[in-house]
């Protein structure tokens, strides 16, 4: 396959905005667009916590509280992506179980356009987490494109996926989140 993948390469553990990017294939966030994004879940965070009697949190926990750090929860990039009519529709904990891996069904590979991953790595001294995505191109054949790789990698088929998720990732305490079309009960956008 001679295809033109766009991957985005690591730079300031922005590896949340890289992963969205390379799951669209273009330059679409920037690190300003998600922190206004993590501000006001911040902003609305706070006005429910005083609402409901409970203290607010003075550090934004939607994002890094370092400077300059682009790492986000889940929730930022779930607004991210209503920004481009697209939305989780699954999210699965990758463990060596018989329900991990019934929930990793070609239904969920068919209807999505890629999937978001969250996992654990080793960094310098200390364990933290992150970001990348694994793109469905139109042939229906799926590709790692992760930020922190020199290039991406072709994965294959449905079944070559699942395969490349249980092996790859049981033991990196990962989080699988299938993305797909807003409101669509099937999904042949594809890359």
């Amino acid at each position: 396959h001679n295809l033109n993948i766009y991957h985005e390469k690591q730079h300031m553990f922005s590896c949340a905005i890289h992963t969205l990017n390379n799951l669209f294939q273009e330059q679409w966030l920037t690190q300003r667009m998600m922190d206004d994004i993590a501000t006001k879940l911040h902003e609305t965070d706070t006005l429910l916590r005083l609402e409901s009697g409970l203290k607010s949190q003075w550090i934004n926990p939607f994002k890094s509280f370092l400077p300059f750090v682009g790492y986000y929860d889940i929730s930022v990039i779930i607004e991210a992506l209503k920004r481009k009519n697209h939305e989780v529709f699954a999210h699965v904990v990758v463990n060596d179980s018989p329900s991990c891996r019934e929930q990793l069904s070609s239904e969920n590979f068919d209807r999505c356009i890629g999937l978001i991953i969250n996992c654990q790595t080793n960094m310098v001294a200390m364990k933290s987490r992150h970001w990348f995505s694994i793109v469905k191109f139109q042939d229906k054949t799926f590709y790692c494109i992760d930020s922190k790789i020199s290039e991406p990698f072709r994965i294959g088929d449905n079944e070559d996926l699942k395969y490349h998720l249980i092996n790859s990732l049981v033991r990196k305490e990962a989080h699988l989140f299938f993305v797909g079309q807003a409101n669509s009960a099937t999904n042949d956008n594809t890359k």
